[in-house]
């Protein structure tokens, strides 16, 4: 999908915000590499980045090196999300809103996790 730049940790008001920047990204990408499911994607991502976002805020206090793993599993995460698209598309019957509404769950379960390691 997109090569990752290292980044550090970003200040708890600004975590929010590089998850919705992510997010953002990768709706654009796959929207633009599958035009044809733009809406699925939209329909699916649009909802997890709003859920996300009301987890986030929960997580302003989470330790910086949690805070990073996550957002390092989050990148690893939509990556493996453009790679599932792409096979999906490309299978006779893939499953396009199966793949979507997985990884959208297993990138909320991960979220619901940090919440839990805040300090």
């Amino acid at each position: 999908m997109t090569a990752h730049a290292p980044e550090t940790a970003p200040s708890p008001p600004a975590r929010p915000a590089s998850i919705d920047q992510r997010l953002a990204r990768a709706t654009a990408t796959l929207c633009r590499d599958h035009p044809a499911h733009a809406t699925t994607v939209r329909g699916v991502l649009a909802p997890l980045r709003d859920r996300l976002r009301r987890v986030h805020l929960d997580c302003q206090a989470a330790e910086a090196a949690a805070w990073a793993a996550y957002t390092a599993d989050l990148d690893r995460g939509l990556d493996e999300l453009a790679v599932e698209m792409a096979r999906a598309t490309q299978e006779p019957g893939g499953d396009v809103d199966a793949v979507l509404r997985h990884t959208a769950t297993v990138l909320e379960q991960r979220a619901v996790e940090l919440r839990k390691t805040r300090s």
